[in-house]
């Protein structure tokens, strides 16, 4: 196994091209040539990875915090396991009802496990969030 298929991606990307002298025949109609290629992406070190986790883990204790002001009843940790869990739900459903996903059904269940190690990941950074700011 590859160490960076842990990390990275495989994306199709297509690029037309027109030949020289412009179009070539392909069947009745004339079209320009079409070149499909794989590219590799990060899905460790991405604009999307960098801004989604601080961006979740922030909210977690933010409305923790919120509902600690609310009540006593926010005082417990289960109170931040929860909203962490709801956190990574939300970011899995947005993430799974993406039209252009292609995404099998085996695909999809393996994402909604990593959701719920991303919703106790929160939630422990949470917790420090919450031991720092004391």
């Amino acid at each position: 196994m590859d160490l960076h298929a842990l990390y990275n991606f495989s994306v199709a990307h297509s690029t037309t091209v027109a030949a020289p002298g412009g179009l070539r025949p392909t069947g009745d109609a004339q079209q320009p040539a079409t070149t499909t290629t794989t590219a590799t992406a990060s899905a460790f070190i991405n604009p999307q990875s960098l801004a989604a986790f601080p961006l979740a883990s922030g909210l977690v204790a933010a409305f923790w915090k919120g509902a600690q002001l609310l009540g006593d009843w926010g005082k417990p940790a289960w109170v931040c396991f929860v909203i962490a869990i709801v956190i990574a739900a939300l970011n899995y459903a947005v993430s799974i009802t993406d039209p252009k996903l292609q995404a099998t059904h085996r695909e999809k269940m393996v994402g909604l496990a990593f959701a719920g190690i991303n919703g106790v990941y929160l939630f422990i950074t949470a917790m420090g969030i919450n031991v720092a700011i004391r």
